[in-house]
């Protein structure tokens, strides 16, 4: 899951405990087609499961910001990257890199189409592109050819042309 998403290394817990997450949620064919969590709860009292629809790790995740926490010229959500499941309570861990603080909630929306760590998105969730290599190219003390100056000064007053050329 780290390699495909791009995940840093660091996130090398979360990636293990979202993965042992699914595991335990899956059907097995060797406990005829149980899961795990259903085996163990024959054999101990644990509490309820708590089902939560499965997500891409490692992609991206708007958290909801509730309006208490807010004003009115605040955002709405924060992009953070999915990086499992809360173990105490119901819901999904997120991770915001900017503040370094991670949000444990179910009211959150996923973009799930596109890693976080693996590509450059904007806050819609649109991809940004990138400066034409041309321009990078340019440096702000290049001088422009005289005869491209005079042909932009074709459709220009002949007064505002001699201002200009001064």
């Amino acid at each position: 899951m780290i390699f495909d998403a791009q995940v840093p290394t660091r996130f090398w817990p979360e990636a293990v405990a979202t993965s042992t997450y699914l595991l335990n949620r899956l059907p097995s064919q060797t406990l005829n087609h149980k899961t795990p969590l259903q085996i163990l709860a024959t054999q101990t009292n644990i509490p309820p499961v708590q089902i939560l629809s499965p997500r891409v790790f490692g992609c991206y995740v708007f958290v909801h910001i509730p309006k208490a926490n807010r004003t009115k010229f605040d955002p709405c959500n924060e992009k953070c990257v999915f990086v499992g499941y809360a173990t105490h309570q119901k819901g999904y861990r997120c991770y915001n890199p900017i503040t370094h603080r991670v949000y444990v909630t179910m009211d959150c929306d996923f973009l799930e189409s596109e890693y976080f760590f693996s590509s450059q998105l904007d806050v819609q969730g649109e991809k940004t592109s990138e400066p034409p290599s041309w321009l990078s190219n340019l440096s702000c003390q290049e001088t422009v050819p005289k005869e491209q100056v005079d042909g932009a000064n074709k459709h220009v007053s002949p007064r505002r042309r001699d201002q200009h050329n001064q």
